[in-house]
């Protein structure tokens, strides 16, 4: 069950609305808690049902080694709880490399990740609530479980334990429905639309012409960002109904003039999650060439994370070496002209996702031969003029920004309402299979 399926739209969500504002606006707002968990495990079950012991366990394990640790201040249960997490991960991650046969369960590293930082800040005292309902929702609340973003513990318990989060406000519903519309539009019309020209690129025939291999590229790159974000701006819309703000995962990354400001931009919550519970926690940090060798380590691991192959080994080292030149030549003083920086960014970025993005060390060698030699042409599938339609749109979508809360404009709710609607032709277009596609980041 997918958020732009109709069985999401129709049926669950309004249940789990149902079920979490009837007995708040009742008075009874502990029950609406309960009940909006209990639904959020269904979600979850929904995907694979065995695999939401795994979220259950996970759950009820670093509650209770939580709890103690706020007692206690131990760091021997933070180092264990914080191996078993990693143990665990590593087994779905990596134990279909050694020859198992395994399911990963969706969305096991950000809902690891989040209870990681959970135990980390319970041992400094960061922790405000410690409701047994309350943490099994903060982990498995629907809008985030599958896919980000990484959660704070104190954020998100401060909002359930605040009145206004069970007091009604149409100004909340107002952003939330501009959130998940302008998500729906990136993932349904852009990251889809993209798809055929990006999957015929990186096929296992690989581009025919540094033309066709370039285009490819660039229509990953966009269908990546607007499918990834799109799921951010629809948790983050969805959450909204609930009256919980999420944090920010997405600040128009391309946009950015060095690799430091990327990742600044680019999935801020995994970047923030690096710096504070990695990169901080390496030893060495006060000396400055450890301090920049433990941001080269700290990507590599980045990249071991997003699953068992040379290529995210390849592509956290990529960008572990960026981050290195861009610290060193922050360090000697030098500027450099604000566009070109942009566009070396950018570069730097899109050779990146070629290891990324192709299935094995073979293909992406290959495609990095294909991206500056010439070979046969052949075409790309669909017209020309849809891929520049859509890359045009792609790029418009940069400089729009979903609406802080508050009252919606006539013209706004109008536009709003009619893209809502021409979404919801294209999910109903049958001839469309890809339009019911999951998001990329299900995979990690």
């Amino acid at each position: 069950m997918i958020f732009h399926s109709f069985g999401f739209l129709g049926i669950y969500l309004p249940c789990a609305l149902l079920a979490y504002w009837l007995p708040a606006l009742l008075g009874r707002r502990e029950w609406g808690i309960r009940f909006v968990t209990i639904a959020s495990f269904y979600f979850y079950a929904m995907w694979h049902w065995p695999h939401v012991f795994v979220l259950a366990g996970s759950v009820c394990l670093n509650y209770m080694l939580g709890v103690r640790i706020s007692q206690t201040r131990s760091r021997f249960l933070v180092r264990f709880g914080v191996g078993l997490n990693l143990a665990v991960l590593a087994w779905f991650k990596y134990a279909g490399a050694l020859g198992f046969t395994v399911l990963m369960p969706l969305g096991v590293s950000f809902f690891t990740f989040t209870q990681i930082a959970f135990l980390f800040d319970a041992a400094e005292g960061e922790i405000s609530q410690l409701s047994p309902w309350r943490y099994a929702l903060f982990v498995s609340f629907f809008p985030h479980s599958i896919a980000g973003p990484i959660l704070h513990h104190r954020a998100m318990m401060d909002q359930l334990a605040s009145k206004e989060s069970f007091t009604w406000d149409w100004q909340q519903w107002n952003s939330g429905l501009t959130h998940f519309t302008i998500g729906l539009i990136k993932k349904v019309v852009v990251a889809d639309s993209l798809s055929p020209w990006a999957n015929a690129a990186f096929s296992t025939s690989g581009p025919g012409s540094p033309l066709e291999a370039w285009i490819g590229l660039v229509t990953y790159a966009l269908q990546l960002y607007f499918d990834f974000s799109g799921y951010c701006d629809m948790a983050s819309g969805l959450a909204q109904f609930f009256h919980i703000q999420f944090p920010k995962n997405f600040d128009q990354p391309y946009k950015s003039a060095s690799i430091i400001e990327f990742w600044q931009r680019w999935h801020i919550t995994l970047s923030s999650f690096l710096r504070d519970y990695v990169l901080f926690q390496l030893p060495g940090n006060r000396n400055r060439p450890h301090f920049i060798f433990n941001i080269f380590i700290t990507m590599v691991l980045g990249g071991v994370w997003h699953g068992a192959s040379w290529n995210f080994v390849i592509w956290g080292s990529l960008h572990g070496f960026y981050l290195v030149a861009n610290h060193l030549w922050r360090a000697s003083g030098r500027r450099m002209n604000r566009p070109l920086a942009r566009v070396l960014t950018v570069f730097a970025v899109l050779i990146a996702w070629v290891p990324f993005r192709a299935e094995s060390l073979p293909e992406a060698l290959r495609y990095f031969i294909a991206l500056f030699k010439f070979g046969t042409e052949r075409g790309l599938p669909g017209g020309a003029w849809q891929l520049g339609a859509v890359i045009i749109l792609g790029i418009s979508m940069f400089f729009l920004r979903a609406p802080e809360v508050g009252p919606l404009r006539r013209w706004h709710a109008v536009a709003l309402a009619i893209a809502f609607f021409l979404c919801l032709l294209l999910l109903r277009d049958t001839s469309l299979q890809f339009r019911q596609s999951e998001f990329l980041y299900f995979r990690f």
